[in-house]
């Protein structure tokens, strides 16, 4: 039971309050929209959607049943996103302004509602410290990593990819068709057979066999991978096995090549 209480206390935090000040401002937004005497069709869904979907998933007592048997740990919060959080905030701020009547209050309402806002959250490009061209410079190398991914996504056929674990997350959002042999749950105990979990570690321990890599990945059923052959220094090097035949080296950029095999 304790270690049940530590779980719920450590879920809610992390997860439910991800949002921050946000969810608090959606509960408040809720409180107010549920004392309304007047409400039209649409909002009475959005809140009896809202009060649904928080009892049911977000609610202490079943945060443990839904972590467990329905999203998992790391991606719990996801749930909160099928909330209308922005339809709500948004609605309680047009309504309430709409009851003032003067200018002035209206100006006042609006500044104290954009103050309410950045002080809730953040400015996201701020805190991901994205540069001008657009790209984070926390990853300076996210542009060689897109353009990998955008290659594989062009070619025809089956494409289940092995990769180091910043490709993970590229290669879910630029295409669906692209498999992958373990996702950003590998580090997970028990998340995938042991085979998958030993390719996995020896890929990312730095040197390592790309011969084995090769063979083991498909075998698993994988028939490309992206490697950093300059950080992870592999051996054989994986022009001797191109000259071989047991594989085709597609492209290469400045740190990172992708390899059909």
């Amino acid at each position: 039971m304790k270690e049940l209480i530590e779980f719920l206390h450590t879920t809610w935090h992390q997860d439910v309050m991800t949002y921050q000040g946000y969810f608090a401002l959606f509960l408040v937004s809720l409180l107010y929209v549920y004392g309304l005497k007047k409400k039209n069709r649409l909002v009475r869904g959005y809140l009896g959607f809202s009060m649904g979907w928080i009892l049911l998933f977000c609610f202490l007592p079943f945060t443990w049943v839904c972590t467990r048997y329905l999203t998992g740990e790391g991606t719990y919060f996801h749930l909160l996103w099928a909330l209308p959080v922005v339809q709500m905030m948004a609605y309680v701020f047009v309504h309430w302004m709409s009851r003032l009547k003067k200018v002035s209050q209206k100006i006042v309402w609006l500044v104290f509602a954009l103050c309410l806002v950045w002080w809730a959250g953040s400015c996201v490009y701020w805190r991901a410290d994205w540069s001008q061209n657009g790209y984070s410079t926390r990853n300076p190398d996210l542009e060689e990593q897109m353009e990998i991914c955008l290659i594989l996504d062009a070619l025809d056929g089956d494409k289940t990819v092995i990769a180091d674990d910043d490709f993970l997350p590229l290669l879910r959002q630029v295409s669906g068709s692209i498999h992958l042999l373990y996702g950003s749950d590998i580090g997970e105990e028990g998340a995938y057979p042991d085979e998958i979990q030993d390719l996995h570690n020896k890929m990312t321990a730095g040197m390592f066999d790309s011969q084995y890599l090769i063979n083991t990945a498909s075998d698993l059923g994988a028939n490309y991978m992206i490697v950093a052959p300059d950080v992870n220094a592999p051996m054989p090097r994986l022009d001797e096995l191109e000259s071989n035949g047991e594989i085709q080296i597609l492209y290469i950029t400045e740190h990172y090549t992708l390899v059909k095999f």
